[in-house]
This record gives C-alpha cells, sequence and structure tokens, in this order.
C-alpha cells in the first residue's frame, strides 16, 4: 500500500477514474484499487480523501448505477475510505453517499454481492455518528438491510455484513432498535 501511494499510485488512479468516467470496466477497477489501496491505512485514506476519491467513487455510482460490478466496488471502497474516520465518513454523507449506497441496493437487489458490500458500507459510514446514522434511518437504510436479510438468507457473507450493518445503525438509539425490532 505505502509503496503504491509513494510511487504516486493513487494520483494515477484517480486520474484514470476522470479520465474515463465513461468506462464501467475502469471505474470497476479503480473502485477495486482504491479498496485495496486504503484498506487499514489511516494515512492513505487522508490521501485518496484530500484528492477527491470519495467524489470520484461516488460520481462512478450515479455514471452506473445499473452496473453491478461497479456499485459492489464502489461501495466496499467507500468502506474502506470512511472506516473509523468521522470526517470521511461525513465527507461520503455530505456528497450523497447515503442515497447512493441505498439506490445500489434497491436497484441490485437480487445481487447478493451489492447487498454484501453496501451492508459493509452502511456499517463503515454510520459507525459513531448519530446524524448519519439518522439520515440512513430516515431515508429507509434500515428496511432495505432487513430485506437483503430475507432475499439472501442462505448467504453468510450478506447476513454478517448485514448484522454489522443494524448494530452500527440501531446503536444507542432507542427509536432505531425499535424499528429493527418491528421491522
Amino acid at each position: 500500500q505505502k509503496q503504491v501511494a509513494e510511487a504516486g499510485g493513487i494520483d494515477l488512479v484517480l486520474a484514470a477514474m476522470r479520465g474515463h468516467a465513461g468506462s464501467e470496466e475502469v471505474q470497476q477497477e479503480a473502485c477495486r484499487a482504491l479498496n485495496c489501496i486504503t484498506a487499514n491505512s489511516r494515512e492513505i485514506r487522508k490521501q485518496v480523501a484530500a484528492a477527491g476519491g470519495i467524489e470520484l467513487v461516488l460520481a462512478a455510482m450515479r455514471e452506473h448505477a445499473g452496473v453491478e460490478r461497479v456499485q459492489e466496488r464502489a461501495c466496499a471502497a467507500l468502506c474502506s475510505i470512511a472506516a473509523g474516520t468521522s470526517e470521511y465518513q461525513k465527507q461520503v454523507a455530505e456528497a450523497g453517499g447515503i442515497d447512493l449506497v441505498l439506490a445500489a441496493m434497491r436497484g441490485h437487489a437480487g445481487s447478493e454481492e451489492v447487498q454484501q458490500e453496501a451492508c459493509r458500507a452502511l456499517n463503515c459510514i454510520t459507525a459513531n455518528s448519530r446524524e448519519i446514522r439518522k439520515q440512513v434511518a430516515a431515508a429507509g437504510g434500515i428496511e432495505l438491510v432487513l430485506a437483503a436479510m430475507r432475499e439472501h438468507a442462505g448467504v453468510e457473507r450478506v447476513q454478517e455484513r448485514a448484522c454489522a450493518a443494524l448494530c452500527s445503525i440501531a446503536a444507542g438509539t432507542s427509536e432505531y432498535q425499535k424499528q429493527v425490532a418491528e421491522a
């Protein structure tokens, strides 16, 4: 990761996203690269966010809303970038990331990969932020996570990621805990 960043890899990946916005293949692989590059590295997440990486991932989701692989890999990238960093969680939410993740869930309800990564993204984006949890709940996020669990009841990874998302969304908020229990 560090070698990629030091060699200018972040800038090149983001330049590829900017230069080939219409290419679903470039966008899905660039999101995949961002997921790998940013995982478990606060410093690299900072570099990606500062260089406009969050906005480019969200732009890929908007441009390629009907492409399952782009949605899956973009959700994974958002999770890796936002994980454990309230500043980036807020940036994702303010840039429309919640609506895009939920749109991916609605648009690709039959895709276990999209549901898995979207639940993972919701977990990462909502962790430690009451305001973002409120946005997710108001936008129907709890219902979509539960729908993913019902639709993919036999898929362990969807169940795992959905449970983690529910935990994160409902944490410390009796209203959302009740919503989960009653849905």
